[in-house]
């Protein structure tokens, strides 16, 4: 008996690794995820960014003569394509703060930003054979009316809706990062689903400015047209947006179409009009900035003082300064030359008013009063840039939460062309590395029909300043 009770205690031992086996949560694990934890990358992606912060880190304007960063939040959501259901959500606070090292800056070839890990572990993971959906916002806290993406929607929820940014009255344009990007599971690793050679080496969700630039940089400026003072430059803009979409920049209705370019993501026309064009009567435009030159050449109270009496605002001038809510940026720009500059909402020009000739920019010489003295019109310096097509992004009326992404012929011309984000429209030339020796400011007083530079996707300038 006592034999028989050793060989069946012998047998249950030997069966405990099997049922050991049968219940083991790993063994379930592995048939549903494949892996312990999952990796991917955010990378919030700025071309020609340096890793230095400067002190103004105002999110209206770039403080560097490089494109750097100054979004403090990024909100990472995850979704199961297949039904829309939230399965992970995630926030990186002090994005930008070098100290907190919430991320850290990255290079790859012309590909600059910063970048940061998600690693998904036990619940979090995502299941093998499921397409995931990852949608990210990099953004300033306080902007576009207070704006938190993904506001109210929580693991679990139906996120079925469109991400829309909308300026509050009176705010002005800025820096907001937007993207998304497909995941699947393969064997435990995730795999993006991408044409990008980057991601589909590494899986990451890439960010990219969701707004366009501008800025002017004169010299040599003429104290006074048809025998009146100047007392400032003024950009302006034919047609402005109130807000952005951003479900086009990488859209769930077609998660392969990640990487449109040229693409207009504004909605909401405005008319709340504060300036005119040149041949107008009453208020048909909006001021894009003004330069008070008195700032800039001090010594008079309305006007600018042409310190040596030649008749222009330029180096010859013993009084040349720059503004200090300038040169508190570090700054350094050509002696007698001004510069100005904001982010624009991305807007399209329609046919019709491509044919009225109505310009995109214009840029005015004013007298204290507000009277345009002189104007310029602002023209594309080769039509070639403007690409033969362009991807219209639209609130669609008929379906809730859902927009239209549509691309068409471009029916630009030299004077009537759109805005499309990441793009920067140049007056003038900044070079990098907060250099001025090859500066190429524009001379005012040689030019009648100005010309404006679109360098697509931050790629082809990285020295510029955003105030």
């Amino acid at each position: 008996m006592f034999q028989q009770n050793k060989i069946f205690r012998g047998l249950c031992l030997a069966c405990l690794p099997l049922l050991c086996a049968c219940s083991d949560p790993s063994s379930s694990d592995e048939s549903l995820y494949g892996a312990e934890e999952q990796k991917f990358m955010v990378k919030v992606e700025s071309i020609g960014e340096t890793p230095k912060l400067l002190r103004n880190t105002s999110s209206s304007s770039i403080t560097s003569i490089t494109p750097v960063q100054s979004i403090d939040q990024v909100v990472v959501l995850i979704m199961n394509r297949a039904d829309g259901r939230v399965v992970y959500k995630k926030t990186f606070s002090s994005w930008s703060d070098t100290n907190n090292k919430t991320s850290v800056p990255y290079v790859n070839g012309e590909k600059r930003g910063r970048e940061a890990e998600i690693v998904l572990q036990g619940a979090n993971r995502l299941k093998k054979g499921v397409t995931y959906v990852v949608y990210a916002v990099g953004y300033h806290t306080g902007t576009y009316n207070n704006y938190v993406p993904f506001e109210n929607v929580q693991v679990g929820d139906l996120y079925k809706r469109t991400e829309l940014a909308e300026l509050a009255p009176n705010e002005k344009p800025s820096e907001i990062f937007a993207g998304a990007q497909t995941l699947v599971n393969e064997n435990g690793r995730l795999v993006a689903d991408a044409r990008d050679s980057e991601i589909a080496t590494e899986p990451a969700i890439r960010l990219r400015r969701q707004v366009a630039g501008t800025f002017g940089y004169f010299t040599s400026i003429p104290v006074r047209y048809n025998d009146k003072p100047v007392a400032s430059l003024r950009l302006v803009a034919s047609r402005r947006n109130q807000g952005l979409i951003f479900a086009g920049f990488r859209s769930q209705e077609d998660p392969n179409a990640f990487n449109q370019e040229n693409v207009i993501n504004g909605f909401q026309p405005r008319s709340d009009y504060d300036a005119v064009l040149h041949d107008a009567s009453s208020p048909n435009a909006f001021t894009i900035y003004e330069i008070q030159l008195k700032d800039w050449f001090p010594g008079e109270t309305l006007y600018p003082k042409d310190q040596n009496g030649d008749g222009f605002l330029d180096g010859s001038d013993a009084n040349w300064t720059v503004p200090q809510d300038v040169s508190e940026d570090q700054i350094k720009l050509e002696r007698g030359a001004v510069y100005a500059s904001r982010y624009l909402i991305p807007v399209a020009m329609t046919t019709e008013e491509v044919a009225q000739g109505l310009p995109t920019f214009e840029l005015q010489a004013l007298d204290a009063e507000g009277n345009i003295l002189k104007y310029w019109r602002v023209d594309v310096r080769a039509l070639g840039v403007l690409r033969a097509e362009r991807t219209l992004v639209e609130i669609d009326p008929t379906a809730l939460g859902q927009v239209i992404v549509r691309t068409e012929s471009s029916p630009e011309s030299e004077t009537t062309y759109s805005i499309s984000r990441n793009s920067i429209y140049t007056l003038g030339e900044k070079n990098s590395e907060q250099s001025y020796g090859e500066d190429t400011p524009i001379i005012l007083s040689q030019e009648q029909i100005l010309v404006v530079d679109i360098n697509p996707e931050w790629k082809t300038l990285d020295a510029i300043i955003f105030n």
